[in-house]
C-alpha cells in the first residue's frame, strides 16, 4: 500500500456509461483508471518571457511548452529543470490574464497530459481563467525521476527502506530539490513568467497540498482554491495513523443502510477476525489467471490495508470487498485472493506516475519522528520510541505489525541525511475555497477536509456519500459539479449532495454450492437453480470485468471457481466460467439499448446441461435438461 496515492481519473467521463443489467445485475463501466496520489512547497521567481508553445498532441485548444527553471534556488549546486506544461492557447482563453493550474495527484503523477480532462472537469470557472497544467518536477516530462527498483512494485504495502535508499542513491545529490516547496516555488515562476497577477489553484489529492503550500507561501498571490479529496495541512502521521482510523467508520459507512445485510453485520469485525487468522498464517488458495489456469496466490495480513485502500479508487472492488472478507474468515478464500490482484492493479509507466518521485517528496516533506541528519541508531530509537506512545487503539483492529511495514517512518528511515526546509505552517489566507471530500475516502478523509476548511474563513466543504477518492471525476449524481458552478459564479454552494450517493450495489456472498442457490421465483428444484446459478455469474463475470477496468488491467480474466472471461465495450465472451461449484458458463452476450442479450451454453452437474438465452427488455428463457423456464428480470 503506497499509503497516500489516489488522485485523477485518466479518461474525463470518471464513471464512464453504464451498462446495466435487469435483475440488480452489476454495473458495467467503460473506461480506463490511472492512480493518483497525496503528500508536501518556497520562494518568488524573477519574470521572464512567456515560453514558446506548441500544439499539444491529442489535446485541441491547448498549447504545450516548457519552463526552464534552476534546479537549487539558492544556487548551490548547478542545473535546471524544463518543466513541461499545457495552457489553453484559444484566442479566447489568450485574452484572460489570470491562470487557474489544475495540479494532479502524487507526488509523483504527470499533470500535462490531463489538460483536456481538466478543461471539461472546470469549466464553469474557465470564463475568467486561461488554465493551465504541468508536470511537476520529478514527473512526466520533468526530468521524471526514475527508480527500477520502486517502479514494478505493487502498491499493497510501501516501499522497504532498503528500496526507498537504493531509490536515494540512484537519484544522487538532485534529492534535496524534489520538495513541495520546489514545486511551489516553480508554480510562481509560471504565474510570473505568463504574466498573471495571481493564480487560482486547483487540486486533487496530493494536488491540494501543493495548492495549500503555495496558498501558504504566497498568500498575496492567491486568487481562489478549489480543493478534490484534501489532504492534511500536515501531510498526515507518520504513521499513516489517521488512515488507519478512517477504515473501520468507512466499512461501516459502506454497509450503512442494511446495504449488507445479506452478507455480515459487522464488516470491521470480520476484517479483524481475518487478521487475526492472517497474523497465524497468510491466506493462500487457488486463483484464476486470464486463461483460466489455476494459480497459487497468497494474502498478508500486511497487504489487508493496501486491499482495502484500493476501494477508493474503484467502487466495483470496493462493492465486493464485505462478502470477499466475510467469505475468506467463513471458509472460502477465493473471492479475496481473487480480488488480491486488482487492488495490486498493473505497475505504472514511470512517466505516467514516477514512484522515484513519490518517495523522494515524501521522505522530504514527511514530518518524521526524526531529522534525516540524525545517525541511524537515533532516528531508531526515535521512531520506536514514538511510534510506542500511541495507543493501539488509534489503529485497531489492526496491529503493529500491519502499520510499521506501511509507514512513511519505516520507509524512510535509511534515507540519506538531506537537509531541506519543512513545508510552510504559515496561515492560509482568505480566499475563496471550494473543498470536494467522498465520505468512503480513506486516504484523504473526510475529517482532513474538515480540518482544512477549519482554516479557511470562505470555505465551503462538500461531502459526497457513496464516493472514494477524486471526486469531480467520480461522482455520478452531478452534485459536485452543481457545487463548482456555485462557486465558479460566487453564490452560496450549500449542500446540494445533501440526499445523494454513488453507493455501489454491495456484491452477494459468492455460493460455495448448488444447493445454496434460491430457485427463481414462481419456479423449484435443480434446473431452476441451475438457471439463477447462471444469472449469478453473469452478475459476476461483469462485476469482475468492472473491478479490472478501474485499476487499469486488460479486460480478461478468470472465473471465481475457473475458466474465463474476455470483454470490450459491447459485449463479454465468456469460456467455461464458473462462480457457482459445478456450474460452468460458455458464450457471449451483448449490451444494448434494449438490456442484454446473447446465448449462453451451461455445463452443469450430472444431466443439468441446457442453454440460457437472454432476450432483451428484461426478458430470459432457459432449457436445463428437459425443463423449459420462462425467466422475466425484474429491478
Amino acid at each position: 500500500m503506497v499509503a497516500w496515492i489516489g488522485g485523477r481519473i485518466g479518461d474525463r467521463r470518471r464513471r464512464p456509461p453504464v451498462r446495466r443489467l435487469p435483475c440488480s445485475l452489476m454495473r458495467r463501466v467503460l473506461s480506463l483508471l490511472l492512480l493518483a496520489i497525496l503528500a508536501a512547497v518556497v520562494g518568488p521567481a524573477a519574470a521572464q518571457a512567456a515560453p514558446k508553445l506548441r500544439p499539444c498532441p491529442k489535446q485541441p485548444g491547448f498549447g504545450c511548452g516548457t519552463l526552464t527553471v534552476p534546479l537549487d534556488r539558492s544556487g548551490g549546486v548547478a542545473g535546471t529543470i524544463g518543466l513541461r506544461f499545457a495552457i489553453q492557447d484559444t484566442r479566447a482563453a489568450r485574452r484572460r490574464k489570470q491562470l487557474l493550474v489544475a495540479l494532479s495527484g502524487g507526488p509523483g503523477q504527470a499533470g500535462a497530459p490531463f489538460a483536456a480532462s481538466f478543461a471539461t472537469t472546470l469549466k464553469p470557472l474557465l470564463k475568467r481563467y486561461r488554465l493551465v497544467t504541468l508536470d511537476q518536477r520529478g514527473t512526466g516530462r520533468s526530468g521524471v525521476l526514475s527508480c527500477p527498483e520502486l517502479q514494478a512494485t505493487l502498491p499493497l504495502t510501501e516501499a522497504s527502506s532498503a528500496q526507498a535508499a537504493a531509490c536515494a542513491t540512484r537519484i544522487g545529490p538532485s534529492r534535496p530539490f524534489f520538495s513541495t516547496r520546489d514545486s511551489v516555488a516553480d508554480l510562481d515562476a509560471l504565474r510570473s513568467a505568463f504574466g498573471s497577477s495571481k493564480l487560482a489553484l486547483m487540486g486533487v489529492s496530493y494536488g491540494t497540498f501543493v495548492a495549500q503550500q503555495y496558498a501558504r507561501i504566497h498568500p498575496a498571490t492567491t486568487d481562489r482554491l478549489i480543493l478534490d479529496s484534501v489532504v492534511p495541512a500536515v501531510a498526515g502521521s507518520p504513521f499513516a495513523v489517521d488512515l488507519f482510523q478512517a477504515i473501520p467508520r468507512v466499512l461501516r459507512e459502506t454497509c450503512g443502510g442494511s446495504r449488507c445485510r445479506d452478507v455480515t453485520r459487522d464488516p470491521v469485525g470480520d476484517v479483524a477476525q481475518l487478521l487475526v487468522q492472517l497474523r497465524a498464517a497468510a491466506l493462500k488458495g487457488p486463483a484464476y489467471d486470464s486463461r483460466g489456469r489455476r494459480r497459487t496466490v497468497t494474502l498478508s495480513a500486511a497487504e489487508v490495508p493496501g486491499v482495502l485502500i484500493s476501494g477508493d479508487l474503484n467502487g466495483p472492488l470496493r462493492a465486493a470487498l464485505p462478502a470477499a472478507i466475510r467469505a475468506a474468515v467463513t471458509g472460502d478464500p477465493a473471492p479475496l485472493l481473487r480480488l488480491r490482484a486488482v487492488a495490486a492493479g498493473v505497475p505504472s509507466k514511470t512517466r505516467e506516475l514516477s514512484f522515484g518521485l513519490y518517495q523522494t517528496t515524501t521522505c522530504l516533506d514527511q514530518a518524521l519522528p526524526y531529522a534525516l541528519t540524525d545517525p541511524p541508531a537515533r532516528r531508531r530509537a526515535r521512531s520506536d520510541a514514538a511510534f510506542a506512545a500511541i495507543p493501539t487503539s488509534a489503529y485497531a483492529p489492526f496491529a503493529a505489525s500491519e502499520v510499521l511495514p506501511n509507514s512513511n517512518a519505516e520507509t524512510c528511515i535509511g534515507w540519506p541525511a538531506d537537509r531541506v526546509e519543512r513545508p510552510s505552517s504559515a496561515p492560509l489566507p482568505d480566499v475563496p475555497a471550494l473543498l470536494l471530500d467522498g465520505r468512503l475516502d480513506m486516504r484523504t478523509s473526510i475529517e482532513s477536509a474538515r480540518q482544512v476548511a477549519a482554516e479557511l474563513p470562505r470555505s465551503s466543504l462538500v461531502l459526497v456519500a457513496g464516493t472514494g477518492h477524486d471526486i469531480l471525476d467520480s461522482d455520478s449524481t452531478g452534485c459536485a459539479a452543481r457545487a463548482l458552478t456555485r462557486f465558479a459564479a460566487g453564490r452560496p454552494v450549500g449542500q446540494p449532495c445533501r440526499g445523494h450517493g454513488n453507493h455501489e450495489a454491495i456484491a452477494p456472498l459468492p455460493p460455495r454450492r448448488l444447493s445454496a442457490v434460491r430457485a427463481i421465483p414462481g419456479t423449484r428444484g435443480n434446473p431452476s437453480r441451475v438457471a439463477n446459478a447462471v444469472l449469478l455469474t453473469l452478475r459476476d463475470v461483469i462485476a469482475a470485468d468492472n473491478q479490472r477496468l478501474f485499476s487499469g488491467m486488460a479486460e480478461r480474466g478468470g472465473g471465481l471457481r475457473g475458466g474465463r472471461f474476455a470483454a470490450d465495450q459491447t459485449s463479454i465472451t465468456m469460456r467455461r466460467y464458473a462462480y457457482v461449484p459445478g456450474v460452468r458458463v460458455s458464450g457471449r452476450v451483448r449490451f444494448g439499448g434494449d438490456g442484454v442479450d446473447g446465448t449462453l451454453r451451461i455445463d452443469g452437474p450430472g444431466r443439468l446441461d441446457g442453454r440460457l438465452r437472454l432476450l432483451g427488455r428484461g426478458r430470459a428463457e432457459a432449457t436445463i435438461g428437459r425443463t423449459r423456464i420462462r425467466i422475466t428480470l425484474r429491478g
